[in-house]
């Protein structure tokens, strides 16, 4: 899935962001707007697994948006 809207889709990344849930509990999604790619690995199969994705995403957000906060910078 691409991120056209995040905003509109409630989803706290950058614009172009794409991701993927896996079945056992492995999920990514690159955010090219941000500078950020990140890989989530437990092992878990069950029918009530908890929201890692948009959980992951929401913290990601809350920590680059912190005052003081720098993006990297490219040589």
């Amino acid at each position: 899935m691409v991120f056209t809207d995040p905003k509109a889709a409630g989803i706290p990344v950058g614009v172009g962001t794409y991701h993927w849930d896996g079945a056992a509990g492995t999920w990514f999604w690159v955010d090219p707007a941000n500078d950020l790619i990140f890989v989530g690995m437990v092992q878990l199969l069950s029918e009530k697994s908890p929201a890692l994705q948009a959980t992951t995403q929401t913290l990601m957000a809350n920590a680059i948006s912190q005052p003081g906060h720098q993006a990297p910078t490219t040589s």
